[in-house]
């Protein structure tokens, strides 16, 4: 059913950004990238490659979480991806968030 779609997709942005936000302070995101407000997720993904948290494919996988996210949010499911594929998208963002947390320093 498309509200099955919709919390699907809203979910998983959501825990994306909880996990970035958890990871990163806003006060870290706005040095990094000059956002100014509210951080948005964007700005948040933007922080990760910035500082090599995310690499190519992390990047990547997180824009379309922020992509179809956004668009469920606003009742747009033209973006509809498969929940197996949005899932593989989060275990790529998170892996590589706990791979760069566990990196010397």
């Amino acid at each position: 059913a498309a509200s099955d779609v919709y919390k699907r997709q809203v979910m998983t942005r959501a825990v994306l950004d909880a996990a970035l936000s958890d990871a990163f302070s806003d006060a870290e995101v706005r040095e990094r990238v000059g956002a100014t407000g509210d951080v948005t997720l964007e700005r948040r993904i933007q922080h990760a490659v910035a500082i090599s948290a995310f690499h190519p494919a992390a990047k990547s996988a997180a824009d379309q979480i922020r992509r179809v996210g956004n668009a469920a949010a606003h009742a747009d499911l033209s973006l509809e991806v498969e929940p197996l594929s949005l899932l593989e998208a989060l275990q790529e963002c998170i892996h590589a968030l706990d791979q760069w947390d566990q990196s010397p320093t």
